[in-house]
């Protein structure tokens, strides 16, 4: 349950803010030799807010995304290196999520994006670590990636 009291009238609304997400993943893991694995796997997201949710209160939101991701680890001795990387696609069926909290003037009133394909991203990582004897080990990852903005989300007029 969402409330929301009005400023200049004081008037409390009560909003549902019920939102529901499922998903399927699968993931292969293949030896390649004693100290090389492959993994593979996909991934598929829909997530659905019928009213919104939380500050995004009155936007529908319905987004499915996609993904892969194929990673590969040795191992030499106590060392382990792997890497990875990651492609993602979300179909934004509606997306209104704009009614942003403090700054509502402009934003609430944006026309959701419907039917859309967001832009393909890019993600990849690298990490290595290090077994120590005795129950102790070091570890160290970098991950980079691209993040676009949604359309429509931002013009010169707000």
């Amino acid at each position: 349950m969402f409330i929301i009291e009005d400023d200049s009238t004081h008037a409390v609304t009560r909003d549902s803010e019920r939102d529901y997400e499922w998903g399927v993943n699968f993931i292969q893991s293949v030896a390649l030799s004693a100290n090389n694995v492959l993994r593979f796997g996909g991934l598929y997201n829909h997530w659905l807010a019928p009213n919104g949710k939380r500050f995004y209160i009155g936007n529908r939101c319905d987004l499915e995304t996609f993904s892969a991701v194929i990673v590969d680890e040795h191992q030499f001795g106590a060392l382990r290196l792997d890497a990875g990387l990651r492609w993602q696609k979300t179909y934004i069926d509606e997306y209104g999520a704009f009614n942003i909290e403090g700054s509502t003037k402009g934003l609430q009133n944006v026309t959701a994006v419907k039917d859309e394909w967001e832009p393909s991203l890019f993600q990849g990582n690298v990490g290595v670590s290090y077994n120590f004897p005795a129950f102790f080990s070091l570890h160290f990852n970098m991950a980079a990636g691209e993040i676009h903005p949604r359309r429509g989300t931002w013009d010169k007029n707000l």
